[in-house]
């Protein structure tokens, strides 16, 4: 069930989980601790994904993707 004000995307709305929120809860291989220390693969996310990651662990979301692809990182390798 949608709450108030909530956009979700189509494959959302079946029930089905995309890849950001998959990585940021590592499930289906998805592992972002591998994602975090592979300098390229990081930055080839988008900033949504990167946002997801970050939400689901209760950390910052503002900031610019460099800043976004730290925190990222920090957290990974805590």
């Amino acid at each position: 069930k949608l709450v108030g004000g909530t956009k979700r995307k189509a494959a959302d709305a079946a029930g089905e989980l995309s890849i950001g929120e998959q990585y940021a809860l590592g499930i289906g291989g998805h592992k972002w601790a591998d994602v975090a220390l592979d300098m390229g693969k990081l930055e080839k996310r988008t900033a949504e994904d990167l946002k997801i990651y970050l939400k689901y662990h209760g950390l910052k979301l503002s900031g610019r993707k460099a800043e976004l692809c730290a925190r990222i990182r920090e957290h990974a390798m805590s």
